[in-house]
């Protein structure tokens, strides 16, 4: 197959979104297919400082329209909602005379989109910014819609996502794929650690949508309840005294921040960690939550993103954005009974070990192969999922 993978953002490999879609294209490269990335410093010049973005990136996309065109490709695939004005463009050909067009969910936007207003994320910006996003916001939701309507099918991450994109009938099943991101070797084949020393710990940047004031309460509380507890807060992306200073001056003694670390040192803490807490108000997917499952942590998270696939109080613990309390009485139950700790752990494990990318890449490839080859054999260039 020959695929173009159209990125909204740089293919950083210390960034979750840079490493999936990076691994997604050299997977298939190493499975012997053609594909060209392109990235958005390929057709995207900013301005002013990138201030025009939300909506200037998606004019500039449109550049790609002619190239994509030309290069006969069998599939285009997108990652981002910021290409709905180029799909839609697309998908006007019919489906016999161009390339399949698939969007990757890769963190759904209409949900995020959602999120913001239950959370009032909105009203947290300046005047100005409100006044221009009211004006700008419902054009940008059109397109966005557009983005998933008018792919002819999506690759999601989690259930919640397709569940979403079927409800509002912006697809259909037969054109829905489940395809989780892959899990990295390195935390694979950790071992479990039995009887670890109390410890708690979160990966990720240190942002109002990773809900960093609820880090903050649940660690301050277990901290001082438990004097032998330990807090590791790995890939913050923030000043480490920034976020020490937010903690109550009894509890700094025992806080460990990493601003930037590296994929062994993740290992190493989480495989050491007894909890994983990530109270998150919006996860694309959280690919830390299923790498804390993959060193043994017992993971305590909310409903968003993988945390929506959990089985709670059987392979973590799924507690309701900003309950505080019940973050607070989970973590406490684990550290207090290690039995307890230990059988959610191994059943952690046992739920991503099946993650791995040569896995997923192959399952990836069977649904690609799979639409291709429906499209060539219909005469009106429809497509169906082919069977697991």
């Amino acid at each position: 197959m020959k695929i173009a993978s159209i990125c909204n953002t740089v293919l950083d490999p210390t960034l979750g979104s840079g490493k999936t879609r990076l691994a997604w294209s050299n997977g298939l490269r190493a499975l012997g297919h053609s594909v060209n990335v392109y990235e958005p410093t390929q057709f995207y010049k900013s301005w002013i400082h990138d201030k025009g973005r939300t909506l200037k990136f998606r004019i500039d996309a449109l550049k790609l329209y002619g190239q994509l065109l030309a290069g006969n490709y069998d599939i285009l695939e997108f990652y981002g909602a910021e290409f709905g004005a180029l799909i839609s463009r697309l998908a006007r050909i019919p489906k016999q005379s161009r390339p399949l067009i698939v969007h990757h969910t890769d963190g759904l936007e209409l949900l995020w989109e959602r999120c913001q207003k239950d959370f009032s994320l909105y009203d947290r910006t300046g005047l100005l910014q409100r006044i221009g996003r009211s004006s700008i916001r419902p054009v940008i939701e059109y397109f966005d819609r557009l983005a998933f309507s008018q792919a002819d099918a999506v690759i999601y991450q989690h259930a919640t996502e397709g569940d979403y994109l079927i409800e509002h009938e912006y697809q259909r099943p037969e054109t829905c794929a489940l395809v989780e991101p892959g899990v990295d070797e390195i935390y694979l084949s950790t071992k479990i650690i039995p009887n670890k020393k109390p410890r708690l710990v979160s990966l990720g940047t240190w942002t109002t949508r990773k809900d960093s004031k609820t880090i903050v309460e649940v660690a301050s509380r277990l901290l001082s309840a438990n004097p032998k507890l330990e807090f590791h807060i790995l890939g913050a992306h923030t000043q480490r005294d920034f976020i020490i200073n937010v903690f109550p001056d009894f509890v700094r003694n025992r806080i460990n921040v990493y601003p930037r670390v590296t994929v062994e040192k993740i290992s190493e803490v989480l495989a050491h960690s007894s909890i994983f807490l990530l109270p998150s108000l919006f996860e694309g997917f959280g690919m830390a939550t299923t790498e804390a499952m993959a060193c043994g942590c017992c993971v305590v998270v909310t409903p968003t993103g993988f945390g929506t696939a959990i089985k709670s109080g059987t392979d973590g613990f799924v507690c309701n954005f900003k309950d505080t309390d019940a973050m607070v009485s989970r973590c406490q139950s684990l550290l207090s009974d290690s039995s307890l700790c230990y059988s959610i752990a191994k059943a952690a494990k046992d739920r991503v070990s099946s993650l791995s990318w040569p896995c997923q890449i192959l399952k990836l490839e069977k649904i690609y192969q799979g639409w291709v080859e429906a499209k060539g054999a219909s005469t009106n260039g429809e497509i169906h999922t082919p069977a697991a």
